[in-house]
């Protein structure tokens, strides 16, 4: 069983923390969950009423300590905030110090089972493989073999580590040279039934219909313990427009596999102004 959770939300995403949080909730009732947030998610957070949240504020001091640590790293598109993404190693210090081992998520996770099928003593941390569909290899050289949106660790340096690897061994921001926890760590590896993305599925043109749409066909919805799904569109419109497409689709492809509880209380989340 996992000692915590833990998650980096700003404003932009605190609809999905809350959403991320409750499905957590619907399998893990007493597990704490840390959010490193900003005092807007804060507020939205708490009237949610979800239980176990703990916090670790976002402060404009904070940030600007952020952004002069990682003033070299460059951006590559204007989806990705270097900024945030460098509080993830921050915030899983905090929990593996607070509570031994943490689950860390990104706010766009849904858990719709349990998902510690997979712990055991001899990992020190486990990471979450893409399994892309096509361009394997072309995707893992580009974009990296590990999701940086799920990750267990019971390693106290593990985001210590991981802000060296960012800082000076990963091309694409965090993820692409997490392949460098193995110099570092006894490193385990979630299978293909958790933290499912739309890179997971071809996408397909028809005679009927030209647009390109992803293709479900090909993911065991039968065992998905967890999805890496946007619920909320106003969490990418920064992203360009051919990402938006997937996005879209994968959100409905998604919503479809949910369990009841977990849809009914996005749709209530969605009404929130």
């Amino acid at each position: 069983m996992f000692s915590s959770f833990s998650a980096v939300a700003t404003r932009e995403v605190k609809k999905e923390a809350a959403i991320m949080a409750f499905s957590v909730r619907c399998h893990y009732h007493d597990c704490p969950i840390l959010f490193v947030c900003d005092a807007e998610t804060r507020a939205y957070l708490e009237s949610k009423e979800i239980p176990g949240l703990e916090y670790s504020m976002i402060t404009e001091e904070r940030l600007k300590k952020v952004r002069e640590d990682y003033a070299e790293i460059q951006a590559v598109n204007n989806f990705h905030r270097i900024d945030c993404i460098a509080l993830k190693m921050e915030c899983l210090g905090e929990a593996v110090f607070k509570w031994g081992d943490t689950m860390f998520l990104d706010t766009d996770i849904i858990l719709g089972r349990p998902i510690h099928d997979c712990l055991n003593e001899r990992d020190e941390i486990i990471l979450s493989p893409h399994y892309n569909y096509l361009d394997r290899a072309k995707n893992y050289r580009t974009y990296g073999v590990f999701n940086a949106g799920y990750i267990w660790t019971k390693a106290r340096n593990a985001g210590e580590i991981w802000k060296e690897l960012y800082l000076h061994r990963s091309d694409f921001y965090e993820q692409q040279g997490m392949i460098w926890f193995f110099e570092h760590f006894q490193v385990g590896q979630f299978d293909e039934h958790h933290n499912i993305g739309f890179w997971r599925m071809p996408q397909m043109t028809t005679q009927m219909q030209r647009t390109p749409t992803l293709d479900p066909s090909v993911v065991d919805w039968d065992n998905a313990r967890s999805f890496h799904a946007h619920m909320m569109p106003e969490c990418y419109v920064n992203a360009d427009f051919g990402l938006k497409r997937v996005y879209n689709q994968h959100r409905e492809i998604v919503y479809k596999r949910l369990p009841k509880e977990i849809q009914e209380y996005i749709y209530a989340v969605q009404a929130d102004k």
